[in-house]
């Protein structure tokens, strides 16, 4: 049987920093990351739609904070375990997407299927 997978897009819009998704009801696969202006990128989750969390490491690093140069890349399934089971989540922007909007694809398996 073969695994059922679905794509779900979410845009940072142009002079934004942020965009945000809800996670519910799908195991997150991996995360698709377009070209950005030159800035950094972080990760963080909620539960309700409103408060957002970084997501820290038992030492009190932040997980899921990346340095976003030039080029698209893809975060690993390894690296969104991190993420697994809030109900949403906010890509985070060091600094306004100035040349263009940013659209985001995040991979998702269904639940219960591996």
């Amino acid at each position: 049987m073969g695994m059922h997978t679905d794509f779900r897009t979410f845009t940072i819009p142009i002079s934004g920093t942020s965009g945000t998704v809800q996670l519910e009801g799908w195991d997150t696969f991996g995360l698709l990351i377009p070209t950005l202006d030159s800035t950094t990128l972080k990760l963080q989750v909620s539960q309700d739609g409103s408060n957002y969390f970084d997501v820290k490491d038992g030492g009190g690093t932040q997980v899921c904070n990346y340095a976003a140069g030039t080029g698209s890349f893809a975060v690993s399934t390894r690296d969104m375990a991190d993420i697994a089971g809030y109900k949403y989540l906010a890509v985070i922007c060091g600094s306004a997407q100035n040349s263009a909007a940013r659209t985001f694809t995040l991979c998702f398996k269904a639940p219960g299927r591996r």
